[in-house]
């Protein structure tokens, strides 16, 4: 197993290297292609390019979803080429005190993406994370016992994920 996850990242815009590096298309290639024997990749991405627009100085970089997707797409094109099952994870909730990344409109956007993971037909399994870890009152918060941040959840939030895996999908 290879954790090529980087805190921080994007699909579509770098970010400066003190600050998360390469976009995930950049990076893919050296990151997940040219990893000998690779037969799986979990695809997550697309709530930092939602939330990070304009962040910490950064120019100004608003994506739409639909920008957002064609990158998953690329994404998934490029594993699929190479023989890589894909499995495709939905963007959590992201409402809360984590830097003022949330917004009524980049929810949204995270509804828009999330709709199409989960009727996407080119992803080999979905681990539908959104709806295992929102907070059913309130979808666009995290559930109170999983709830980090407001963005990113607790241990046992990621446990939870953990577990949710059907792990005959790697066999």
């Amino acid at each position: 197993m290879v954790n090529a996850g980087i805190s921080g990242n994007r699909i579509l815009n770098d970010l400066p290297s003190g600050q998360n590096g390469p976009s995930s298309l950049a990076r893919f290639d050296r990151d997940v292609l040219s990893v000998p024997n690779v037969r799986w990749v979990v695809i997550m991405q697309g709530i930092n390019d939602i939330g990070h627009s304009g962040f910490d100085g950064l120019v100004k970089q608003e994506v739409t979803a639909e920008e957002i997707i064609n990158g998953w797409k690329q994404l998934i094109s490029r594993s699929q080429s190479q023989g890589i099952k894909v499995f495709c994870a939905t963007l959590t909730p992201f409402e809360g005190k984590f830097l003022n990344f949330y917004s009524e409109e980049g929810e949204v956007k995270r509804q828009t993406i999330n709709s199409w993971i989960r009727s996407n037909r080119d992803c080999n399994a979905i681990f539908d994370f959104d709806a295992l870890l929102r907070d059913d009152n309130n979808p666009q918060k995290l559930k109170k016992e999983f709830d980090g941040d407001g963005l990113h959840p607790y241990a046992n939030g990621l446990k939870a994920m953990a577990e949710s895996i059907d792990l005959t999908l790697f066999q």
